[in-house]
């Protein structure tokens, strides 16, 4: 992974103009987790987390199927809606990518496109603490537990509520290319021992807050905004994080 990263090219022949091609494609990043009315919302010291506001906030209004996809893909893979509102548009870290490759390395299970593309952002600790005032912590790939969840589902513990009363896992199926494999869906609930290898439980224990967590990165920045338009002495000009900026 490198400045130029896209995983794009390794999933998908891009050579092709076939529309029902591009369809199936366009699929794979529009299926579900769950129906609208399963996604539920987490509050955390009166602010919004997730739920129905953050459905289909994505999705292309492109006819072209081959286009619609391609911006999908831009903006939940690579999260071109998030940078273009954070106005900035971070470096990779080589270390971060170095500890999520150690991950595949160690457990041999890869983290899906969407989650290892903020994580070895530069500044994505910073970012996520900045866009929710709780200052709510991004787990890095160098502390990155992948665990198993029923039916070989695989879970990810991301973020951390500041003083423990919550945490935030993304989930995906293994097995054939699928949409949780490139932008899985986002959970919340309490703490999960990290020493666990399995979490029989875990689809009892959390709820759905998100299908996806390029939507849930999206509704979670533009929420935290809204608490900085009534503290705007708090706000922060986000801009220098952008790659221009890194020394």
């Amino acid at each position: 992974m490198s400045d130029g990263y896209d995983p794009l090219a390794a999933l998908f022949d891009l050579s092709t103009d076939d529309p029902a091609t591009w369809r199936e494609r366009l699929q794979l990043l529009r299926t579900p987790y769950a129906d609208r009315a399963a996604i539920r919302p987490a509050y955390v010291n009166d602010l919004r987390f997730g739920g129905g506001a953050n459905v289909d906030v994505l999705e292309s209004q492109q006819q072209d199927p081959r286009l619609a996809f391609l911006e999908e893909w831009n903006n939940k893979i690579r999260h071109r809606k998030l940078w273009d509102f954070a106005r900035c548009d971070p470096a990779y870290d080589a270390s971060a990518i170095d500890a999520a490759n150690a991950v595949f390395a160690r457990q041999s299970v890869r983290v899906p496109a969407s989650v290892t593309e903020l994580a070895t952002r530069r500044h994505a600790h910073a970012l996520v603490m900045y866009w929710q005032p709780t200052n709510n912590f991004l787990v890095l790939p160098a502390k990155w537990k992948v665990q198993r969840g029923p039916d070989d589902w695989k879970i990810l513990r991301i973020i951390n509520e500041n003083q423990g009363c919550c945490y935030w896992f993304v989930a995906w199926r293994s097995g054939a290319l699928n949409s949780t494999q490139l932008d899985p869906p986002v959970f919340v609930g309490d703490y999960v021992d990290s020493a666990l290898d399995e979490v029989a439980d875990f689809f009892t224990i959390t709820e759905c807050t998100a299908n996806r967590w390029s939507e849930f990165l999206l509704d979670y920045a533009v929420e935290g905004s809204r608490w900085y338009d009534e503290n705007p002495r708090y706000r922060k000009d986000t801009s220098v994080y952008d790659r221009s900026r890194d020394s």
